[in-house]
Parts: structure tokens; sequence; C-alpha cells
């Protein structure tokens, strides 16, 4: 018997969840579809379930990775044994199913315990909830153990099939089956992953209310859909049906702006004319993923940002030295597996080129260590499902709750990209953009106050100093325009002249003000009429004028380059001639 450690996963390092975890392999058929590979048969999906287990699980033997596999229900044992080895020697060089099996290295490192007792839930009125999961092409159903062992220990049951066709090794009815086929086209993979992962939910219902092990304790009402790079486009295609059961998606490096076309040639991508913008999304990348590219990190990123009411329920997570294999546990049996091609130990090729190595004059970047970046997709990940599977229930949340996920817990040296969704309609609150006008600009009174001495400066300074000429104007008369800064101020102040026209002129106000009416407002302002114009402004229909707002700053420079092209024009200096002959006449 081999006893598990009880403080900290030996998968990622993160502490433990207060659950132990079972595992168990089930195949679900179903009988609505015909397998491309073979029409004669109904697609047939080779599933692995994790679960909370009773607390004896941890002192039990942990399940072996030939128990994932399956070859031992194979009909030619022998031959499913080398195709199987044949696919690890592609993740790295000499890699055995017998060393993966070997308890003794850290090859494969499990905290799972095959099919032991699920364990009963404290409340009757209390369920698991469900998570599916769909992975990516030429991966298999045990290759995110850091994901998927780490939501069972935290009390979620997660469900992952092996795509046929997709999948590096999967057996079917004692048969295996890998890539290659019309299974294997992209067009096939595109139409049927989805629907295996509906597949899997409905048969996950089935066992909740027929199986013993399950009978009562899942919820099958209360789901999220998963995936990672292929599959993180499938969790996003089964969102489209719109499924009543689903309440929550977290797609994994999605290939968002690559898939979806074959199947649907006539749709637009779904970042760009996704149906369903309301379910809660959140989408994770890797900033230096190769594979996705710069224009597939853009694709996820305007995913997120079309979700409706997105400043709310959808998250965009980046890790900036991360790449397409952070989020796959290929780590343990291929440490120097970097970011998703086998390129040696060191630093990686990066995406989209912004940091040199000094030493080969090539654009790499210094990948984040592996463990850290799965604490930091595990932590979002779980405050994320919390949020949305477990909602009410804040007790069962711990600290991975909704003040954690509100927060970038990763900010320190840059490692992680961290921000809700940016729909169109969203702007920030009044409370919000005060805020940051107190940080940047000294305060928003401060800010306000400063705007509204740079409206009154502009028409003391250029009015007073350049439309009143000191010829046209008294020695006396001009100590008042400066001194006189607000209504009711003494003299013939500039405040005064322009609170004299009315509301229909004061677009004429702001125009004689202009450079090309300098001139002109000279010679009004230094004819006999001066007195007069004087007398105008103090009659009994100034209390009835409405005088140019201050406040309305914000609209100055607008209203005044609409004005400054207005001037261009044959119809504006008709308009000017007649305000200064509408003048006179009241003079």
């Amino acid at each position: 018997m081999i006893e598990i450690p009880s403080l900290k996963s030996s998968i990622t390092g993160m502490e433990k969840g207060k659950y132990p975890v079972g595992v168990t392999t089930i195949q679900f058929d179903d009988p609505n579809r015909i397998d491309p590979g073979n029409p004669k048969k109904k697609r047939g999906l080779q599933t692995e379930i994790w679960y909370p287990a009773i607390d004896d699980a941890s002192r039990m033997t942990r399940t072996k990775y030939s128990e994932y596999l399956g070859v031992k229900g194979c009909t030619n044992v022998e031959e499913a044994t080398c195709k199987a080895n044949e696919v690890l020697r592609m993740l790295r060089d000499g890699l055995t199913i017998e060393e993966m099996d070997d308890s003794t290295n850290k090859t494969w490192m499990t905290d799972a315990v095959r099919d032991v007792k699920p364990r009963d839930l404290e409340s009757k009125d209390r369920k698991w909830p469900l998570v599916l999961f769909s992975h990516g092409p030429d991966a298999c159903r045990s290759s995110y153990l850091y994901w998927t062992e780490f939501l069972a220990s935290q009390g979620f049951v997660v469900a992952a099939c092996d795509h046929p066709g997709s999948a590096s090794f999967t057996v079917i009815d004692g048969k295996v089956i890998q890539p290659g086929g019309l299974r294997s086209f992209q067009t096939s993979m595109e139409l049927e992953r989805p629907r295996d992962l509906m597949t899997l939910l409905n048969g996950m219902e089935r066992l909740s209310r027929s199986d013993s092990r399950f009978a009562g304790k899942v919820d099958c009402n209360n789901v999220a859909v998963t995936g990672v790079s292929l599959g993180g486009y499938t969790a996003a295609a089964v969102l489209e049906r719109n499924d009543p059961r689903i309440k929550a998606a977290v797609m994994k490096c999605p290939t968002l702006n690559t898939s979806g076309q074959a199947a649907f040639p006539n749709r637009p991508k779904l970042h760009i004319g996704r149906r369903n913008k309301t379910t809660p999304v959140m989408i994770m990348v890797g900033a230096e993923d190769t594979t996705l590219g710069e224009d597939g990190i853009m694709a996820a990123r305007k995913y997120v940002d079309s979700q409706k009411n997105g400043e709310n329920h959808a998250y965009l997570f980046e890790i900036a030295r991360g790449g397409h294999a952070s989020f796959t546990s290929c780590e343990m049996y291929n440490p120097d597996y970097g970011n998703g091609v086998l390129s040696g130990k060191g630093r990686q090729k990066t995406c989209p080129g912004v940091t040199i190595d000094p030493e080969t004059n090539e654009r790499t970047y210094q990948p984040l260590n592996i463990p850290t970046q799965h604490t930091m997709i595990n932590s979002y990940g779980l405050a994320f499902l919390n949020i949305y599977l477990r909602g009410r229930d804040e007790a069962s949340h711990g600290k991975y709750d909704k003040f954690f996920l509100s927060k970038n817990k990763f900010m320190s040296g840059g490692e992680l990209i961290y921000r809700k969704g940016r729909s169109k309609k969203s702007r920030p609150s009044l409370a919000t953009w005060q805020k940051k006008q107190n940080s940047t600009l000294g305060g928003f009174e401060n800010y306000k106050e400063r705007r509204q001495q740079k409206y009154r400066s502009h028409y003391h300074n250029s009015g007073s100093r350049s439309v009143c000429s000191a010829r046209s104007v008294p020695n006396s008369t001009r100590s008042n325009s400066r001194s006189s800064g607000s209504p009711g101020g003494s003299g013939s102040s500039a405040y005064n002249r322009r609170s004299a026209f009315n509301a229909t002129s004061a677009t004429n106000a702001r125009s004689l003000l202009s450079t090309k009416s300098v001139t002109s407002t000279r010679s009004l302002m230094t004819t006999k009429s001066y007195a007069s114009t004087r007398s105008l402004m103090t009659t009994k229909s100034h209390a009835s004028t409405r005088s140019i707002n201050l406040n309305d700053f914000d609209n100055y420079e607008r209203i005044s380059a609409s004005t400054r092209s207005l001037l261009d024009s044959e119809n504006t200096r008709k308009l000017l001639k007649a305000s200064r002959r509408s003048l006179f006449a009241t003079s």
C-alpha cells in the first residue's frame, strides 16, 4: 500500500483539496449517432470520471497509467501495448508504459485511487456539480490531471472522454482507435466533438439516476464545460446549443480563429458571430502561444469582449510567459516540452516575438515554471466554478471566492494579465471616473475647477486684451474687466459682455471671438454706439438672457471646432453681419 501525501498535490504543488480523489473508466455509447469511421457501429466514447472519494482512499494504492489506457481489455493486448508505447515516444524518446507505471519514480504522478467508493454528501439537499472536459488534438483524456484531479479534490465530479479520431490513443469495444480516416477530417471533428460532450452529459445524467455509485450525488443541471485547444473550441460550440443545464464554461487556449469553418462554412467564426453571449465564460491563454499565434490570442480576447454584460460574467486570463502546453500535464514526463514543441531545455521560441536572446540573437523567452503556471490556472479556474456552479453556497468556496476572482493575485512581476470583458456598451461609472481623476489629476473637484478656470481665462485674456483694445476701453473699464471674474462683477467685464447674448446668438458670440472676426469686433467696440451697447447689457432683459455656462467647457472644443469650420462659409459671414446690424439698431 502506498500512502498519498496529505498536504500538497504531487501534480501541481498546490495545497490539496479537502477530499481524496477517486477515478473510474466507463464507455458511453450514443444510440443516435453512427461512428464516422465505422458506419456499422454507434459512436462510442471511452470516458474517465474523477470524483470526491471516501477518506479511506488516502491510504489506498494509486491508479496506474496503463489503467487509463485500457490495454488489458483489448482483444490483442500485445499489439495495443506496442501502439501505446509508440504514442509515448512521441512525447519523449524512450518513454514507455513500464516507466509510467513505476511508482518509484515521478514520471507519472497521480493522487487518484481507482474504483474507490464515492463520498456521500453532508446534506441530502446538496449534490456535486458536474464539469465536462474536452481534450486537445493528438492528446487524450488523461493528459490534464493537474486540472481534472484538482477539481475532484475540491468537490466536483469531472467527466472527460476520448474523442475518437482526435485522441492519440483510445480503446472502444476492445479495439484501439488512433487518428486517421474519416474520424480525423476537420469537418468530422468539428461536428462530432460538441456532440460527444452532449453524449457525456446525457450519460452522466443516466448514471446519476441509476448507477448506485453516483445516484443522487451528481448535479447534472448544474454543469460547466471546459476544454483545451480544439477542446476549447468544442466547449464554445457546446455553448451555442444554449442547453439550460450548462451554467458556465472555461476555455483554455481555444482555437477559435481556426475552427468552425469546415463544418459551418456559412457561419462566422465564434469569436465574431457567437449567438450565446450570456453564459459566463473564462478564457485562458498563454501570451507566448506559438500554436495559436497572435491571431488566435486576439480571437480569444474578442470572444471575451463580445460577451453581453461582459464586465460581470466574462474573464480573460493571460499568462505572460506561458504557451500552448502550459495547459497540459506534459511536464510530468517531459520537463523540456516547453511551448508545445520539442525544442530542448531553456528558452523557447516566442510569440509574437518581443524578446531577443542576447546569446543567439533569436526571438525567444524564458517560460515561467509549469507548477507556478498550474497554480495560477487552477486558482482562478476554481474561483470561477465556485461562483457560477456553487453560487449561494459560499461556505464551500473557501478562499477561492468572488473576491479572489475580482482581483489579479499574480500581478507582481507582470506574470498574469487578468481582466473582465469589455463590452461595447460598458462604460466606467462616475465613481470610477472620479477616482481616476483623483489619482491622476489631483482630485476631481480641483480638476473641474482648473477646466473652468481655463475656460474663463480664454475669454478674459483673449477677450479683454485682444477684442477690447486699450484705445477702445478706458483704463477704469479695463481694470474692472480684469477684476470681475464672475456674474455680478462691476464695470464692462468680459463676463457681462458674454451674458448679453441670448441663447440663439451664443454661437455668434463664440464666432466673434475667433481669429477671423477680431477685426470686425474691434471696429464694433470702438464705435459711438459703445455706450448704448453697454446700456443694453444692463437692461432687464439681461435677467432672462441665458449666459454661456462655464460648466459646458467639456463641449467647448467641439463647438469651437465646428464654429471655425462654419466661418469659411458665405452664410456664416452673412449671419455675422446681421448680428452686427441688430446691435447697432438696438443702440
